[in-house]
């Protein structure tokens, strides 16, 4: 199978309460999307296009397996979320209990792959960037100064960042740590993940 290094996607949520109501102004078909104001419309391509009606499984499914075969194989992988306040990166990203995202999935997963390898070891790192800064949620209170770096040994890498070895993690160790670091500096959370 032929990868890409870089894919983008775009989800695209329904609209909330908080958006003013209306009628929907979005459409998505295949690998593009539609945004419609007034009498104009734009379109745009992506990689991955999910709908508003894509769920949390069907996000996952769309954008993990081959991010998670590179794991596998020895290389590095990153998901980003990226977009404005209330968008849904949140929810994409952590999820409910009873919906989780796709760092839950995709810890689920991953244990369950390395187990089948003897002597694998995960460890992880847990990083927001906001407006150029960044934060170790994993250690939001450190103190430490981080800088995003590059060497021969380690290529690009943050300096500084808490770096844990990592037995096992549920919905709610992703959920405490998520909590405990990230969310007194935002909105209330069952307001901000249901958007």
């Amino acid at each position: 199978m032929r990868r890409q290094p870089v894919q983008v996607a775009v989800r695209c949520r329904p609209a909330t309460k908080h958006d003013g109501g209306g009628a929907a102004c979005i459409a998505v078909e295949g690998d593009a999307v539609t945004v419609a104001s007034g009498e104009e419309e734009a379109g745009f391509s992506f990689d991955v296009c999910l709908g508003m009606e894509a769920d949390q499984s069907d996000v996952y499914d769309a954008l993990v397996s081959e991010p998670m075969e590179a794991l596998f194989e020895g290389y590095n992988s990153t998901i980003l979320a990226y977009g404005q306040t209330g968008s849904g990166k949140t929810y994409s990203m952590v999820g409910t209990e009873d919906e989780p995202g796709l760092i839950p999935r995709f810890a689920r997963e991953l244990f369950e792959r390395a187990s089948m390898h003897d002597g694998a070891r995960v460890s992880a790192s847990y990083l927001q960037l906001y407006n150029e800064a960044f934060l170790d949620l994993l250690e939001p209170h450190s103190g430490a100064e981080l800088r995003l770096r590059r060497s021969e040994s380690r290529g690009v890498f943050v300096q500084a960042l808490a770096q844990l070895g990592i037995i096992g993690c549920t919905y709610a160790c992703m959920s405490t740590a998520f909590t405990a670091a990230y969310a007194p500096t935002l909105m209330p959370m069952p307001h901000r993940l249901r958007g």
